[in-house]
């Protein structure tokens, strides 16, 4: 246990370093790239979904659909379903 208000755990994984897979991405980049054959979305399940991102379009052109942007500052997480993945797709 690490010492202070939170009580963390922290758990040393002798030759991890070894055994793990290399990572597959860069970390020095936030927007990269996807590349769908290094994932796939069908594994998570529908019920750990937080949110999507969709491609926004032109009211106009999507006959009468809303495109406009919109902004949830909070998002309930009912305690006995707690999501572990968040999948943007």
């Amino acid at each position: 246990v690490i010492p202070g208000q939170h009580g963390f755990i922290a758990q040393l994984n002798e030759g991890r370093h070894l055994k793990k897979r290399p990572t597959e991405f860069r970390v020095d980049k936030v927007l990269q790239p996807f590349d769908g054959n290094k994932f796939n979305f069908t594994k998570v399940g529908q019920e750990e979904v937080l949110f999507r991102f969709e491609e926004n379009c032109d009211e106009d052109e999507d006959e009468g659909n809303d495109s406009r942007t919109r902004f949830f500052p909070k998002s309930s997480v009912l305690p006995s379903a707690k999501p572990s993945v968040v999948a943007i797709n």
